[in-house]
């Protein structure tokens, strides 16, 4: 390894962690499992940090590496039995481990993993916390009430020292565990966002604005409600509280952030640094806030959008659309079409790979023939683990789509191409006919531009008309 880093020219150790060649990994993959029988000979005499340690360490073996689900049981079962005895960094790298292993947690290691955790959260420090929540999420837990507070009043507390991982990493993870924040939290998260802004990745600060999206659409839905529905008995007005008189100060505090978050927002945009998934994130999450860019905003991100359609994937697509529908904004024809034009490229992918994996099913028959159906199993799973990643439309994202249509008031064919993907026709129609569709779409658009064009001016030369009677002597 050090000589092929020389070779390289490569002073870091993390460039070459593991072989890339496909002849190499047999070899690393028995090395891992060697030292897996080693670490499980000596687990009985392992500590908290040590436990934490392997956990992390075999989460982030490479992909082509399989770890087996008795190993992590037996780790977990030593976790469990020193569970009193773990520090705040070890029991976030732990959970962060378990969640990355793709670990499910009995109720008895849950309930205990989840009562540490209010025990030592007064001492955790901001990189554990993040790492903490994000576990919580990939092992599934779910913790009471009182086990969220504690953790909302943690993350309040540590929201100034937090950087743009930590802070999107958290707020997510509490978006994930729906978990009710209060209405300063959002003003905190906002301002620290916006002093973090010019060292966080785009990744961070998309994440970190759809996440504030989520945590203050609830909060703002339910505020109007509750001051809507507080009427005066004697006079019949509404009702001004004290807590209402504090919140609108909170709430221009809060609008006040949002627009400064949108200049900060424009420089980057400007440059064309952010990609299409990020931008995509970054709009959803600005119209779950609420917020109302001015018009050289909104050019500038749907023109940098619509280069990059190509990138995203028909859960990025139904998002993005569904996103611009929320803000009220009405994309002009070309956008439009750019945007049909992906979605049916996007639909488009699904045939190859279903073919793709006819193919590999019917050898594998050819093999369960021939007496192999000891790994048929496996193979099996493997299939249907790549048939859930098919880079199509999945309900949730035409229900996106429908829903996006109609608050954008567009008249695309979705019916069609819907059904055509559920038919699995798609492979019958060629690009020429593909082509003729995105064409009638074009024309539809433009006939529909014409009598709008046609309808204003006739209506502004009857305006003229009567102007010129009104004025005759």
């Amino acid at each position: 390894l050090q000589q092929r880093q020389q070779q390289e020219g490569v002073t870091s150790g993390a460039a070459f962690a593991y072989p890339v060649a496909r002849h190499e990994q047999p070899e690393y993959v028995d090395l891992v499992y060697a030292l897996l029988r080693m670490a499980t000979a000596a687990l009985p005499t392992l500590q908290h940090s040590d436990i934490a340690c392997l956990a992390a360490s075999a989460a982030r073996l490479p992909a082509f590496v399989t770890i087996p689900k008795p190993w992590c049981v037996r780790l977990m079962t030593r976790a469990h039995h020193i569970m009193s005895d773990f520090s705040p960094t070890s029991l976030a790298v732990l959970t962060w481990a378990l969640g990355k292993l793709n670990m499910g947690l009995r109720s008895d290691f849950s309930d205990k993993l989840i009562r540490r955790c209010r025990e030592c959260i007064g001492s955790t420090s901001p990189r554990a916390l993040s790492l903490l929540l994000h576990g919580l999420v990939g092992v599934k837990a779910q913790p009471d009430g009182v086990s969220l507070g504690v953790i909302v009043a943690r993350v309040h507390k540590l929201m100034r020292q937090f950087d743009g991982w930590e802070l999107s990493m958290c707020l997510w993870g509490l978006v994930r565990l729906r978990c009710p924040v209060p209405r300063s939290f959002l003003t905190s998260a906002l301002s620290q966002l916006i002093t973090r802004l010019p060292d966080s990745t785009n990744h961070e600060i998309a994440l970190t604005v759809w996440a504030i999206g989520r945590l203050g659409y609830t909060f703002s839905s339910s505020s109007n409600s509750s001051s809507d529905g507080t009427l005066n008995n004697s006079s019949g007005t509404p009702a001004v509280s004290s807590e209402q008189q504090q919140r609108r100060p909170r709430m221009k505090q809060i609008h006040t952030q949002q627009e400064q978050l949108l200049r900060l927002l424009q420089q980057r945009i400007d440059r064309g640094s952010v990609p299409a998934h990020d931008l995509t994130t970054l709009l959803y999450g600005l119209a779950l806030m609420h917020s109302v860019p001015d018009n050289k905003w909104r050019t500038t991100a749907l023109a940098a959008v619509e280069r990059g359609l190509g990138q995203l994937d028909g859960q990025g697509l139904s998002n993005l659309l569904y996103a611009v529908g929320l803000l009220r904004w009405q994309p002009d024809s070309q956008w439009q079409i750019s945007s049909w034009k992906a979605l049916v490229a996007q639909v488009q992918k699904v045939q190859p790979i279903r073919r793709h994996q006819q193919q590999r099913q019917r050898q594998h028959k050819q093999q369960r023939g021939r007496g192999g159906s000891g790994s048929l199993r496996g193979v099996r799973l493997q299939l249907a683990g790549q048939q859930q990643q098919l880079p199509g439309l999945s309900c949730k994202s035409w229900e996106q789509l429908h829903e996006a249509q109609r608050l954008l008031g567009w008249r695309l064919p979705l019916n069609q191409l819907q059904q055509l993907q559920e038919q699995q026709r798609l492979h019958r129609i060629s690009r020429s006919q593909i082509g003729t569709w995105a064409l009638q779409v074009q024309q539809h658009l433009q006939q529909q531009q014409q009598q709008q064009y046609l309808q204003e001016s006739g209506q502004s030369q009857h305006n003229t008309l009567n102007l010129d009677h009104q004025q005759l002597p």
